[in-house]
């Protein structure tokens, strides 16, 4: 800045500069007469009770919910919750690697689930997922065109798709999880069961008209003639009436 320079004020810029000074001071008055400021929101702080009062809410709603109960709905409310957590406890425990096979063995025996091939769908998907996680990574200039994706069937009869160069892999990843599931057996089995026969083809629609124009004409002669046979009969039963339907 230069500090020699003058600055020119005359007397009517001085006028213009009060003029506005004072029209911003009526303005901060009416203000003040109509309380227009805009207070500043105070920010709440959360108390150590509403910190705490959060973590019981849930022990509260169920205090509540028992509260409403009758002391035998209450016992077996506890006794059914409690049952469904050693299941839980016991399901995650049966299901991790580190279970053994004679407690595998005797929990499936009771309770019918077979923690083995749980297991085995894990692995195959937890595969799958590093799998897709391997082609995301990977840049869109070396996916290829649309012809290098195919799509295969998996042994749970789902249907994948992958690239060409890939489902070698994929297949022999199947195949490994169909052995081990036990499909191979199903598919032998499938496979020397009888054939069906195919059924014989369906006649042409002139054909089943001409039939059953043929069919009807042979209906309303055999009524012609019991008709006329119950006409010489003196006695006559009811089921001496009863007509053949038509087809």
């Amino acid at each position: 800045m230069n500090s020699g320079k003058k600055i020119d004020i005359n007397r009517s810029t001085l006028i213009s500069l009060k003029a506005e000074l004072s029209r911003k001071q009526e303005e901060v008055t009416v203000a003040k007469t109509k309380n227009q400021f805009a207070k500043p929101v105070e920010k709440k702080q959360k108390k150590e009770s509403d910190k705490k009062g959060n973590v019981w809410d849930t022990k509260r709603i169920e205090k509540n919910k028992q509260d409403g109960m009758t002391e035998e709905e209450r016992e077996s409310y506890l006794k059914s919750r409690s049952s469904l957590e050693a299941k839980a406890r016991l399901y995650d425990e049966l299901s991790s690697p580190n279970a053994s096979k004679s407690e595998i063995l005797a929990a499936q025996q009771c309770l019918l689930v077979d923690f083995k091939r749980k297991q085995q769908e894990r692995e195959h998907e937890e595969g799958e997922i590093e799998y897709c996680d391997e082609v995301d990574d990977t840049p869109a200039g070396n996916y290829g065109d649309d012809d290098d994706w195919v799509e295969y069937t998996d042994c749970l009869g789902r249907t994948r798709k992958c690239l060409r160069t890939d489902l070698p892999v994929l297949q022999k990843q199947n195949q490994k999880l169909a052995d081990s599931l036990g499909f191979q057996e199903e598919t032998k089995s499938r496979s020397n069961s009888p054939e069906r026969k195919p059924r014989p083809p369906t006649p042409p629609l002139e054909q089943q008209l001409v039939s059953g124009d043929l069919q009807r004409e042979a209906l309303r002669e055999k009524w012609e003639k019991e008709e006329a046979e119950l006409r010489k009969k003196e006695d006559i039963h009811y089921q001496d009436i009863l007509y053949d339907g038509c087809p």
